[in-house]
C-alpha cells in the first residue's frame, strides 16, 4: 500500500509528503483532522526501504532527516519490515510500519 501511494503521488507529479520540523508537523495534523472526523493513520513519505534503520524521505533526499517526531518506543522494526512510516492523527507522532498496510495518505508538490 505504500508503494501504491507513492506511485500515485508520482502519477500527478507529487510525492509522499515530507515534514521537515515541528511547526509542518502540527500543520499536518490539522489538515488531517479536517480530512478525516476519526483518527486516522496516515502514510508519509519517510522509509528505510534500502538500508533499515536509514530512514530517508520519498522526495528523493539521500540524508537522514533533522526532524523527527517518533511515538515513544518508536521506529522499533518489531518484525523486521517495518520499512515505511505511518503518522498517527490522535497524536501527531510517528510509527515504523510493514508497507502493506491499508492507510491513507498524503502527496505534496515535488
Amino acid at each position: 500500500w505504500w508503494t501504491t501511494a507513492s506511485d500515485n503521488c508520482d502519477y500527478v507529479g507529487y510525492h509522499l509528503v515530507t515534514i521537515n520540523n515541528a511547526a509542518e508537523n502540527t500543520w499536518l495534523k490539522t489538515q488531517m483532522d479536517i480530512l478525516s472526523a476519526t483518527d486516522e493513520n496516515w502514510w508519509i513519505g519517510l522509509n528505510d526501504r534500502s538500508s533499515e534503520g536509514s530512514f530517508v524521505w520519498d522526495d528523493g533526499g539521500t540524508s537522514t532527516p533533522s526532524y523527527r517526531n517518533w511515538n515513544p518506543g518508536e521506529p522499533n522494526a518489531s518484525d523486521w519490515r517495518e520499512d515505511c512510516v505511518e503518522f498517527y492523527q490522535s497524536s501527531a507522532t510517528w510509527n515504523d510500519r510493514g508497507c502493506n498496510a491499508g492507510r491513507y495518505y498524503i502527496c505534496e508538490a515535488e
